[in-house]
């Protein structure tokens, strides 16, 4: 019984570790082969969950179950992201398509482990496909959903008659009506956002263009 709690332990701990390890890449800035933080990030999680499975279920199939190891692995990789998106929903929408992605991952592993040879390098090919193309492409279309309201951002141009008003870093409220007549630019961002440092090159170059134009204001 003791070694089977060691194992279902060292179980749930290799799969923490893998969640610690991807974590760091969406707030990185750097990006690769057109890839941003974020589909890095779940891109490596789906290599690194679904190799961790098939070894580790091969790794222990005679000490036991390969369901056993399942939940292990499942509650090993939603021990830190799990509770993070319970109690801050909507916050951590950008992040929880990802972490469903890996759910998948991990569950597609459990069942493609059973498999005959010949049949699961088929299956676990076309299992790491799916998981590359809901890392990129899947992931480019849930934040379009979660930034544009749509899946292939797209903008509804609207017309305010109204300007509206907000709270400025000191404090003071700023209305934009008084900058009526004006070219405005206005830069929201914030400090764990790694698309709003990718842009802020573009912002600056902006800035220099126009800061001594009379009639361009930037805030």
């Amino acid at each position: 019984m003791k070694q089977k709690i060691k194992i279902y332990l060292i179980i749930i701990f290799s799969f923490a570790l893998v969640f610690l390890i991807i974590v760091p890449l969406r707030g990185w800035g750097l990006s690769i082969l057109g890839l941003n933080g974020r589909m890095q990030s779940s891109l490596l999680g789906v290599i690194l969950y679904y190799f961790l499975m098939m070894w580790i279920t091969s790794k222990y199939r005679e000490k036991t179950s390969p369901k056993s190891v399942l939940i292990c692995a499942l509650i090993g990789m939603s021990i830190l992201p799990l509770p993070v998106h319970v109690i801050d929903f909507t916050p951590t929408l950008g992040t929880l398509f990802e972490y469903i992605i890996h759910l998948l991952i991990v569950i597609a592993a459990y069942f493609c482990y059973k498999l005959e040879l010949k049949s699961k390098i088929i299956v676990s090919i076309f299992i790491l496909v799916c998981g590359f193309w809901l890392s990129t492409t899947g992931n480019k279309l849930w934040q379009n959903k979660l930034n544009y309201g749509s899946f292939t951002g797209a903008l509804e141009a609207k017309v305010v008659s109204v300007a509206p008003e907000f709270t400025g870093e000191d404090g003071q409220s700023v209305f934009l009506s008084a900058f009526k007549g004006k070219y405005l630019v206005l830069d929201c961002w914030y400090t764990h956002c790694g698309y709003c440092y990718q842009d802020m090159p573009h912002v600056q170059k902006l800035y220099e263009k126009y800061k001594d134009n009379p009639w361009c204001i930037n805030i």
